[in-house]
């Protein structure tokens, strides 16, 4: 995992544990087999023991890192100016 989203992925993992997230939905990156650092979206749910108490997480990861360029890159340009540069 990227260095920079550790805390954010904690805090979101910890917010659902204790109920102040009704859902474990958070973008993040993480280092990808060539290297480089993409992102993904992590989901989660509880499976829940005797006495309502969560005994495990189970989740998935959704490749995004198409998107989040693809959303960078609207950014940019918003802002950019084609005359000017």
């Amino acid at each position: 995992m990227h260095p920079d989203d550790v805390s954010g992925l904690t805090q979101a993992v910890h917010g659902y544990i204790d109920g102040r997230m009704s859902a474990l939905d958070h973008d993040c990156r993480i280092r990808h087999a060539s290297g480089r650092y993409i992102w993904v979206n992590v989901r989660g749910k509880s499976a829940k023991g005797d006495g309502d108490a969560i005994v495990r997480l189970v989740g998935s990861l959704t490749d995004i890192d198409e998107r989040k360029q693809l959303e960078s890159e609207l950014s940019r340009l918003s802002l950019y100016d084609s005359v000017t540069g």
